[in-house]
């Protein structure tokens, strides 16, 4: 069995005085060494339980926007005990993507490859968390792997993450889906990405745009009716109804 104990995280000080000399444009030359140096004091302990064991995750293609499904499961299974709430404080997330994952972060993410006025905020936004917006968790590259899982993860017994691998099969589940308003329903969500898994054959073309329409259909459908007191069957029925729609779709 994985060890598990307290561990450092940032204090909320330290990430303020990290972001505005980022949005400052300093010390951006540290996210292209080899190594992140926390400074002493910038951290304190954890409540939160976590393994001590290293977590190895497959490197993403250098520059790619695409996250490994088998990279997120690896996380949320070794942080599986994190609540809602743990998994939701910015400091434990910012001091992951600084220590443990500091080299697959720059790899994710290639500083270098952004322009020198952007690469601050670039930063900012990807190895940090506002915790003023529940979308930037999905901004966040180790958080994003972990809230995906939570979000998708079910209890079939043959194969429980088969709806978080549909979820990264496409940027936009992430940008679109589950930080929107409907994405967050949990029985809106799980409709929407099986009945994308059940008509595979619907979806072999043109997916994104097929997805959006039906995200946009439902924002129509709940400004009139209350989407909430639907049962998944009744929210695949309508989705169902869409099928001549969607195949018409062609980009």
């Amino acid at each position: 069995m994985t060890q598990k104990t307290t561990r450092p995280i940032f204090t909320s000080v330290a990430l303020i005085k990290m972001r505005e000399e980022l949005r400052g444009r300093r010390g951006v030359g540290k996210y292209l060494e080899g190594r992140f140096v926390i400074p002493q004091g910038d951290t304190v302990e954890s409540s939160s339980k976590v393994p001590t064991k290293e977590i190895l995750f497959s490197d993403p293609p250098r520059g790619g926007n695409r996250d490994s499904a088998e990279n997120a499961i690896k996380l949320f299974e070794a942080y599986s005990s994190l609540t809602p709430e743990d998994a939701s404080d910015e400091r434990f997330w910012a001091y992951l993507t600084h220590s443990d994952f500091f080299d697959y972060m720059k790899k994710r993410t290639y500083v270098e490859a952004q322009s020198e006025e952007k690469r601050g905020k670039y930063i900012v936004d990807h190895w940090f968390v506002d915790t003023m917006s529940p979308a930037s968790l999905m901004n966040n590259d180790i958080s994003r792997l972990w809230w995906v899982v939570f979000l998708t993860k079910t209890d079939s017994a043959k194969d429980p993450y088969a709806l978080t691998r549909e979820v990264f099969s496409m940027l936009d589940y992430t940008t679109h889906l589950l930080p929107g308003t409907q994405g967050r329903n949990e029985k809106i969500r799980f409709a929407v990405l099986e009945f994308v898994v059940e008509n595979s054959g619907l979806f072999s073309k043109n997916k994104e745009a097929k997805v959006r329409l039906i995200m946009r259909r439902l924002n129509l459908k709940g400004g009139y009716s209350a989407l909430s007191s639907l049962d998944s069957d009744q929210i695949k029925s309508f989705l169902r109804e869409m099928v001549p729609e969607l195949k018409k779709v062609t980009k």
